[in-house]
C-alpha cells in the first residue's frame, strides 16, 4: 500500500488533463470513483486492461505492471543510471530495482573487450 507517484511532462496530457478537471467528480483526488473515492488496485488493473485491449497489445500476464516494467527498463536503457530508477518506482533497496533492468547483448559484447588496450 505504497503511495505512487507517476511522472509524465505535462505537454504530452495538456488537453485531456485540462478536460478531465473540468468533469472529474469533486475530490482531492485526481484519478477517484464516481463517488470521489479512492481506485482500488484491482479496479485500476481492470482499466488498464479495457486500455491496452484497445491499443491492440493487452496479452496474457502483462496489464498495468508491463508498463512499470516498460518504463523502468527504458528509463536504465536511456540513463544507465539504477540508482534513478530505484527512486522513480519507490524501491528501499536497489536490489528491487535491479529485476527491471536488461543488458542488451551488444552492450554486455562491448563489456568483453575492456581489456583489449592491455594486448
Amino acid at each position: 500500500n505504497k503511495q505512487r507517484i507517476a511522472m509524465i511532462k505535462i505537454s504530452y496530457i495538456q488537453k485531456e488533463f485540462e478536460e478531465w478537471i473540468k468533469h472529474k467528480p469533486n475530490s482531492a483526488l485526481l484519478f477517484c470513483s464516481r463517488t470521489g473515492k479512492r481506485l482500488t488496485q484491482p479496479y485500476v488493473s481492470y482499466i488498464m486492461d479495457k486500455i491496452l485491449l484497445y491499443a491492440g497489445i493487452r496479452k496474457e500476464k502483462n496489464g498495468a505492471h508491463m508498463l512499470r516494467h516498460t518504463f523502468a527498463t527504458r528509463l536504465y536503457q536511456k540513463n544507465h543510471d539504477l540508482i534513478l530508477v530505484q527512486e522513480a518506482l519507490g524501491h528501499a533497496d536497489l536490489n528491487t530495482s535491479r529485476i527491471y533492468t536488461h543488458f542488451d547483448k551488444e552492450r554486455l559484447k562491448a563489456a568483453t573487450s575492456v581489456m583489449d588496450d592491455f594486448n
